[in-house]
């Protein structure tokens, strides 16, 4: 992503919180990231989410591999139907 596309990417980010999420003043917005999160998107929901009128957080987590990555069971397999 080029530096000068940080002002799309922080209306995109408005778009997100302010009409998917419904972001509302005053609300906590919480931004997980891991470390091979390129910052600029982080920085832009940051953005956006002080257009919001709301507060935010980044908070990293580390990279999980496959082996710990959480798995849903699938719903119909072995457990009834269920």
């Amino acid at each position: 992503m080029e530096d000068n596309r940080i002002i799309e990417c922080i209306e995109r980010a408005h778009y997100i919180l302010s009409n998917l999420m419904a972001v509302k003043p005053g609300e906590e917005v919480l931004i997980a990231i891991d470390p091979q999160t390129d910052m600029r998107m982080a920085n832009a929901m940051a953005a956006a989410a002080l257009m919001c009128g709301a507060e935010y957080n980044v908070s990293m987590m580390p990279i999980r591999g496959k082996d710990k990555a959480t798995i849903f069971p699938n719903p119909g397999a072995g457990n009834g139907g269920l």
